[in-house]
């Protein structure tokens, strides 16, 4: 350090150097710069490696997710693969965009065949078209329809073209902001027969025993009336009553066996203006009944053959 000497009216006459010895401060200082060099680079290795096991563990990670992701993969392919009920998706533009092997086995298709394609014009008959076009609409707009959700018997159309009847569940599912649906179906052809002949069955049975307690009935009658006309007025009751009928007579074949002598007329609500005394010839339907000794029926008689033969006076 230099410091200037002056006189008392302050002129410099001369300077006053003092010096210190700073070897040692400098080797302490280089110490300590290597030291902080030292550090800096053991902080920089160690945050490398800790770069280094960051790095390392989110790969893991990554493959951790990846190998799960593949393993739900297996198993939801697994689950419908296996399953005996087709699994159909359809996505937001009513194609088909998932179809298991059930499917194939219970509609026809190979999953090749139908992959894209719109499954209402596949495999919905003509008839439902319409409807599921205003329906199918709505579901794309909101996920929302009178079907999702529930279970419906409907029918549908196999590649070979033959109809059969299913149960379908229907589920919205909603994927990168659009909605689709997923279907699960089952062919219940063999059950609705089941079910459709059992029905008729109990149908039949609840006709013969409404048959026989007819019968029963008329038995009564003939025993319980004394007249001829009180007992076919009975029995013709229960006839009506069998068949749902609101009209009719009762009529007997006149001696010369080719008229009818009508006994009484029935006309319930019907306006009618037959005169019951006109000649019913043995023509027409009557003519068959008598015939065959079997019941002959027309369902409508109006446009059939046998209006023809209505002899004149007896069409209102």
């Amino acid at each position: 350090m230099t410091e200037p000497i002056a006189d008392a009216s302050g002129a410099v006459v001369g300077e006053l150097i003092v010096m210190h010895d700073i070897s040692a401060a400098k080797a302490e200082q280089h110490r300590l710069m290597a030291v902080a060099a030292g550090g800096s680079l053991v902080l920089l290795v160690g945050l490398l490696g800790f770069v280094f096991v960051l790095l390392g563990n989110t790969d893991k990670g990554i493959q951790q997710q990846q190998a799960m992701i593949r393993d739900s993969e297996a198993r939801l392919r697994a689950i419908t693969d296996s399953a005996q009920d087709a699994i159909l998706m359809m996505d937001s533009r009513g194609a088909i965009s998932f179809w298991n092997p059930a499917a194939c086995n219970i509609l026809g298709y190979r999953s090749e065949e139908v992959l894209g394609k719109n499954l209402h014009e596949l495999l919905a008959p003509e008839r439902y078209h319409e409807a599921q076009r205003k329906a199918f609409s709505d579901f794309a707009r909101s996920g929302r329809g009178n079907v999702v959700g529930k279970t419906i018997e409907l029918a549908a159309r196999r590649k070979d073209g033959k109809e059969i009847a299913v149960a379908l569940s229907l589920s919205a599912v909603s994927l990168n902001g659009q909605w689709h649906a997923v279907g699960i179906l089952r062919d219940v052809t063999e059950k609705k027969q089941a079910a459709d002949r059992l029905e008729e069955a109990l149908s039949l049975s609840t006709r013969r025993q409404a048959e026989t307690e007819a019968l029963l009935a008329a038995a009564r009658a003939v025993l319980e009336n004394r007249t001829f006309e009180a007992a076919a007025r009975r029995i013709f009751e229960l006839c009506k009553h069998g068949v749902g009928a609101t009209a009719g007579y009762v009529a007997l074949l006149a001696d010369n066996q080719e008229e009818n002598e009508v006994l009484f007329l029935d006309a319930g609500p019907m306006p009618c203006n037959v005169d019951p005394s006109l000649p019913m010839p043995i023509r027409g339907l009557r003519s068959a009944a008598y015939r065959t000794c079997r019941p002959a029926y027309e369902n409508d008689f109006a446009s059939s053959e046998w209006v023809k033969y209505m002899p004149a006076g007896h069409v209102a």
